[in-house]
């Protein structure tokens, strides 16, 4: 997520000195695996003392408010979980959660070689 930290703080160079302190993973942005763990597990936030509140904002207005160099902004646009939900949504609709195989009562299931 893009970093925020320069405009919150209203001091350029904010994120960067994040970044070389080791708060943050990227000079211009925090990890998605970042913002899922502290949106899940809020108290972990402790861990970044007086950087929290740059670190939450980033990850809560990172996407709205900027796009960071070279990352995808797709990435975030889905759930943080977009696999395990699509596979939810699988198992929903057809009544069967082992990945492995499809009910037949799935449309566009098929046995053979032709479909």
């Amino acid at each position: 997520m893009y970093c925020v930290a320069d405009a919150l703080t209203g001091e350029a160079g904010t994120c960067q000195a994040l970044y070389d302190a080791g708060v943050i993973e990227f000079p211009d942005a925090v990890a998605g695996s970042t913002c899922k763990a502290i949106t899940e597990d809020p108290s972990l936030l402790a861990e970044y003392g007086p950087a929290a509140k740059s670190v939450a904002a980033s990850c809560l207005y990172g996407q709205a408010l900027d796009e960071s160099v070279d990352h995808y902004e797709e990435t975030n646009s889905v759930g943080w979980d977009l696999e395990a939900d699509i596979f939810a949504g699988v198992a929903e609709l057809t009544g069967n959660d082992d990945p492995t195989r499809v009910t037949p009562d799935f449309a566009g299931y098929w046995v053979g070689d032709t479909p």
